[in-house]
Parts: structure tokens; sequence; C-alpha cells
């Protein structure tokens, strides 16, 4: 039974930050563990987060070339509203070891550094 309290005390010692998940990385080695992954990646952020990320991703890839379109869905509002839908796993090399940070600096370097006079 003094064991009970010796855990609660070393559970209550653990600084809390400590206890947050570190932010995931995209593992680009295979097609299905970028999947997983990227998903890991998303399921950590907020509604809106989850925004800024896909848009970020398609201004970061747009410079590598890699992205290739998707199928065209059956929706055709899609199609005529968003120009279809791309397939973000053909840039999965590119993407390879990126948090969420990191996409985000990589696609707009220039808010990374801060504004001026600071």
């Amino acid at each position: 039974m003094k064991i009970i309290p010796l855990a609660l005390g070393l559970m209550l010692l653990v600084p809390p930050a400590l206890a947050v998940e570190p932010p995931a990385a995209i593992d680009g080695t295979s097609e299905s563990s970028f999947r997983l992954s990227h998903a890991r990646v998303v399921g950590q952020l907020s509604p809106d987060d989850r925004y800024r990320l896909a848009l970020a991703e398609l201004v970061m890839l747009s410079k590598y070339h890699c992205l290739e379109p998707k199928p065209s869905p059956n929706d055709d509002f899609v199609v005529r509203v968003l120009g279809g839908q791309v397939d973000l796993a053909s840039c999965r090399r590119e993407l390879h070891g990126m948090t969420f940070a990191d996409v985000m600096t990589r696609a707009y370097p220039d808010e990374a550094q801060g504004p001026p006079g600071q």
C-alpha cells in the first residue's frame, strides 16, 4: 500500500510539459507510413491549424513540382470550384521528417523571422 502514494508522488513531480505528446513528424519512407504519419500530424492540430497546414503544404510543394492530381471525384462541385484535388503522397519524400512547424517555416520563410524591427 505504500507503493501507491509513492507512485502518485512521482507522477506529481513530473512537469506537465513532459506529459505533452511531442509533435508528430511525417514518415515518407513508404506510402502507407506516409498516410499514417500524416494523419497523426493532422490529428494533433486544431481545426484552424489543419486548414493552415493544408494550404502551407500546397504552397511549399508547388516549388518542387511533385504534386499529382487525384482521380476526378464524382462531385463536380469540387472540380468546378477547386479545380480538383492533389495527392500529397506523390510528394512524400519532400515531406519526410517534417512537423507542422517545419512545413509552416518552409512555406512561409519570411514569417518565421518575425516582423521587421524585432
